[in-house]
């Protein structure tokens, strides 16, 4: 009986890490999905957070920008091939009117300021403490990310990992004056 409990338990183990892997994978392929939100539609919450590098109190609403607003935390793995791309995009968006922001999403400022120094600091990165913003934002868990247009309106919400070509596909519509982008296709 010993034997075949041991077995039992290894098959089951291995098991479970294939699922873990497998879904590792996937949420870092194609793990994005634009989901609804009860925000599309409405104003971006009111959210002053301060940034971790400069400790100046910065508002999430910026009239006349359009702003990508990610949730992110420094224990979520697809978070960091993300937070990369975010970074690049950063400059290529510079001339074009297009803020891009990083809420840290339930961790500790030491561990954000070693994700930062790993990944990238081209996102400015506020801290969210009381996690009053993720709740306000209606975050069920990192990566998430929001889409403002430049009146201030949430117009979509990305849940899991983006591509660029997601990314790029978004802000394309919404700098062409698109509100509606529930219709986006995913890449497969």
């Amino acid at each position: 009986m010993k034997r075949t409990s041991r077995i039992a338990f290894a098959i089951v183990g291995i098991m479970i890490i294939v699922g873990f892997s497998w879904a590792a994978v996937r949420s870092l392929n194609n793990g994005a999905s634009i989901t609804n939100s009860a925000l599309i539609g409405k104003p971006v919450p009111g959210e002053s957070l301060f940034d971790i590098e400069t400790a100046e109190k910065i508002s999430l609403n910026s009239p006349g920008n359009i702003v990508v607003i990610n949730f992110w935390a420094p224990w979520c793995a697809p978070c960091a091939g993300e937070h990369r791309m975010l970074n690049d995009a950063v400059a290529r968006y510079a001339q074009q009117n297009v803020r891009f922001v990083g809420i840290a999403y339930q961790s500790e400022n030491d561990a954000v300021t070693r994700f930062l120094d790993a990944n990238g600091h081209a996102v400015r990165t506020l801290l969210d403490p009381d996690g009053k913003a993720a709740i306000d934002f209606g975050v069920t868990g990192p990566p998430e990310t929001f889409f403002i247009d430049g009146s201030g309106v949430v117009r979509a919400r990305v849940a899991g990992a983006m591509s660029t070509a997601l990314l790029d596909d978004i802000l394309t519509k919404l700098a062409n004056g698109t509100t509606d982008l529930s219709k986006i296709k995913l890449a497969s």
